[in-house]
């Protein structure tokens, strides 16, 4: 069965690929608020980084890391591109 250790291990040898597969796993199988702050922490989009963050925080609304993860992603502004190749604009906007 695999597990968070060895997901963990995974990121430590920096095998990012490895790791993401094995945090699908632990996530189907046995998921925990480590769990989802781990796939918080390891996904680069912004929605899902606060979906899973979430979900780490309703198995358990006091996991210190999850509400700190949480605090920084309310406070940061969102930015949204628009335009071609040639002619992109960068709107920061600010959340709420």
């Amino acid at each position: 069965m695999v597990t968070i250790i060895h997901v963990k291990a995974a990121l430590k040898s920096d095998d990012t690929v490895r790791a993401s597969q094995l945090i699908k796993s632990v996530l189907r199988n046995d998921p925990c608020e480590e769990a989802w702050y781990i796939a918080a922490r390891m996904t680069g989009n912004p929605s899902q980084k606060m979906k899973f963050v979430k979900s780490a925080l309703a198995l358990n609304p006091h996991y210190q890391p999850a509400l700190r993860l949480l605090q920084r992603l309310e406070n940061q502004p969102v930015f949204a591109t628009t335009g071609s190749h040639n002619n992109q604009i960068i709107l920061a906007l600010q959340t709420w």
